[in-house]
């Protein structure tokens, strides 16, 4: 399958790249982590840490699949257990000029066969915060499942927010794979379907 992104270990160049995107509180809004900015030293440690100790966490850059090779943002896999074979899916950051849905989903779909395949987990967490529907659709639309909420989980912007807790099973990814689950066709029939399913629930909770 040919992907618009691929993924590659951090290399010390993208220091001010990523520097630049954890600074900028439009692109982690979202996110369940707290917002601080940063300095470029204290990135440039951080960036050193997460190329030489990857053992329980994997760090990638995500990386436009053309000519330019261009970083368009980062994903991490981490809590990377190998006994009980399971590990935890960071939030994506990307540059809000490549939001699109496609880098996205490719990102998750190359992610899926390296933590299924190469590192043989057997189940893949996830979470998001309850009011944002796009990452929710996102998990869901890529075969996620709703495993509970925590209630005032997380406290961000001067106020509680409810985290969702999602995972994606390897037998259930076995089927996707089968049934053609992660086809452009297919992808596109449920983003509809759950688009309209939470405006829905947005439109009950108001």
């Amino acid at each position: 399958m040919d992907y618009s992104v691929f993924l590659r270990p951090f290399l010390i160049s993208d220091t001010e790249t990523i520097n630049q995107w954890r600074n900028n509180e439009a692109i982690q809004q979202w996110t369940a982590g707290r917002f601080r900015k940063v300095s470029i030293e204290i990135e440039r440690n951080w960036v050193q840490s997460k190329m030489t100790n990857n053992e329980k966490e994997e760090y990638f850059a995500i990386c436009l699949n053309d000519s330019s090779k261009e970083m368009i943002g980062y994903f991490s896999i981490r809590e990377i257990d190998i006994y009980n074979r399971k590990c935890f899916f960071g939030g994506i950051v990307i540059d809000p000029e490549y939001q699109e849905g496609v880098y996205m989903i490719d990102t998750h779909l190359i992610a899926f066969d390296y933590a299924f395949i190469h590192l043989g987990m057997n189940r893949i967490a996830g979470t998001c915060l309850e009011e944002h529907p796009v990452s929710r659709i996102m998990m869901e639309m890529l075969g996620f499942k709703l495993e509970g909420i925590e209630q005032n989980s997380v406290y961000k912007n001067h106020k509680y927010h409810n985290l969702c807790n999602y995972a994606l099973l390897y037998e259930d990814y076995k089927h996707y794979m089968k049934d053609n689950y992660y086809s452009k066709k297919n992808i596109l029939k449920r983003l509809m379907q759950l688009k309209k399913v939470y405006k829905t629930l947005s439109t009950i909770s108001k």
